[in-house]
């Protein structure tokens, strides 16, 4: 049958107790003492141990002779080994062990106590929060320490354990690409990630300390424009118990400095403490600004393509259905007049062009677009755009180029489908009684055309959207009436691109528009 008795207090009996000092035999007959679970070491004035109680003697093995007699030497002459390590698994400098702190007077207890990791007699590893005080006679003297040792193995683990969750939950937190916000139920922010902080400058929101500020510096709308009321927005929602997900999730719309909206969808939840009492609540907040603006720029796709494809297919099927019914009378086939060829041959040429552009675009989407590149001179390429512009407009379009050629080695076919669109946004954009300029130059090994018109202009925030495919610019109207897909400026950039060229917009509201675009000049004679 083993042993299990606690072991018994030590107690240096071979050195002496000073006089009127609390040491040894008189600190350890306390049967407090006796049943502590901290270890508690005591030294005397020079740091040799001269007692412990049993958890002492089984932590650093107080009654085993080697220890004994290697304890038993000053502090100053014992041999420094790796028993004290910091919790890094540093060896502890000896000027910093706890006893000899306490030893110069220093008082460990609170927030001054020291952790630490050792190894117990058995090999097993410890961390340690250890205190400790002087001991001082009836004088004041200093005539010895006492350290207490407490094993917080166990917690420190867990705590280690925490931290290593809390800091995946905070990547989690903080990688989002949502937008995530806890607000307790006083309407305070607890917390928010930097998704949400982008998400509220974007609206120019300050990001102040309380939700209710939030709706009052940019108030949410609908999709019609109306403000939503309070009690449908999901933080009051959830602070009534009610969980916001899936489809039943708010879609926001915020007016944004620069000009259009911002549409978020807002789900939430309500946080509960343990007896299941709401105490704040968690939001997320989605951009789907493009989501929409894609759905609405299909439906309008959708719309152009309809309109432009109509026309001319009506007017076709209408004369195909007069030949029949003359056909049908036994009469001739009539030819049609020159205003009908007119206006058949514009509407094919809409559709052609409308068509082209689709089929183009797919094939810069795909980057399958390719370039057969032969050496042509691009000023040519732009007289004769203007001329074919000003053929069928009737426009005036003025040409300035140098008097020799300006080579470049393209495709003529699809450089000449950038100047005709850059033609044609010039004239549909600019009074019908106002030139528009092309001029051509070079400088720094580059060939540049310029296409100018004095049309209203364009807004700054839309400028960085102008070669985005299916972007019209809002508010600006044509001088024909005439709609478009938004795909000649984002086509015209990738055709100059493929050439290893830049294109770029130079405009201002009220001041007209410049499109230009650079190609390198051809190095061959």
């Amino acid at each position: 049958m083993s042993d299990t008795s606690p072991s018994p207090a030590y107690v240096d009996s071979s050195l002496p107790v000073l006089p009127g000092s609390p040491l040894a035999a008189s600190v350890l007959s306390s049967a407090i003492l006796e049943a502590l679970a901290d270890a508690v070491i005591v030294y005397d004035a020079v740091g040799r141990v001269v007692g412990g109680n049993p958890a002492a003697v089984d932590l650093i093995g107080l009654d085993l002779p080697g220890r004994r007699k290697a304890l038993a030497a000053p502090i100053g002459e014992r041999e420094a080994g790796a028993e004290l390590l910091t919790l890094q698994g540093e060896p502890l400098p000896r000027d910093e062990w706890p006893a000899v702190r306490v030893l110069r007077g220093e008082a460990l207890t609170g927030e001054h106590t020291v952790d630490l990791l050792t190894h117990t007699v058995a090999g097993q590893e410890r961390i340690l929060n250890v205190s400790g005080a002087p001991l001082l006679d009836s004088g004041g003297e200093m005539v010895g320490a006492v350290c207490a040792a407490r094993d917080i193995t166990a917690r420190k683990q867990l705590e280690y354990q925490l931290a290593e969750r809390a800091a995946e939950l905070e990547t989690i937190f903080a990688t989002q690409v949502e937008g995530v916000v806890l607000i307790a139920a006083d309407g305070h922010i607890v917390r928010m990630n930097e998704a949400q902080q982008r998400l509220l400058a974007a609206r120019g929101i300050e990001p102040t300390a309380r939700i209710e500020t939030w709706a009052q510096q940019n108030p949410p709308c609908d999709a019609a424009g109306q403000v939503v009321p309070r009690e449908r927005l999901v933080y009051y929602r959830a602070l009534h118990g009610e969980t916001v997900t899936g489809e039943q999730a708010l879609e926001l719309y915020h007016r944004i400095p620069e000009g259009g909206d911002l549409v978020l969808r807002i789900s939430g939840a309500p946080v509960r403490d343990p007896q299941g009492h709401i105490v704040g609540v968690v939001l997320t907040s989605y951009d789907v600004t493009q989501q929409r603006l894609l759905e609405r720029q299909r439906l309008d796709i959708m719309r152009v393509v309809v309109h432009d494809l109509n026309n001319p297919v009506s007017a076709l099927r209408l004369y195909v259905q007069m030949q029949q019914r003359r056909l049908a009378q036994g009469q001739p086939p009539l030819l049609p007049g020159d205003q009908l060829l007119s206006q058949m041959d514009y509407g094919l040429a809409r559709m052609q062009r409308l068509l082209d552009d689709l089929r183009v675009a797919t094939k810069v989407e795909l980057g399958t677009l390719d370039v057969q590149r032969t050496r042509h001179d691009v000023a040519a390429l732009c007289r004769e755009e203007a001329a074919a512009q000003q053929a069928v407009t009737g426009r005036a379009v003025q040409v300035q180029t140098p008097p020799q050629p300006v080579w470049v080695e393209v495709d003529a076919e699809r450089i000449g489908q950038v100047i005709a669109n850059l033609l044609t946004n010039a004239l549909k954009y600019s009074p019908p009684d106002r030139p528009v300029y092309v001029t051509v130059g070079t400088a720094d090994g580059m060939a540049r055309v310029v296409v100018r018109d004095e049309g209203p202009g364009i807004p700054s925030h839309e400028q960085q959207h102008l070669f985005e495919q299916f972007h019209r610019v809002a508010g600006i109207e044509t001088q024909d009436g005439s709609g478009g897909l938004g795909l000649g400026l984002y086509i015209s950039k990738a055709i100059v691109t493929q050439h290893d060229g830049e294109m770029g917009v130079e405009s201002a509201v009220g001041h007209g528009s410049t499109f230009w675009f650079n190609l390198p000049l051809s190095t061959s004679t």
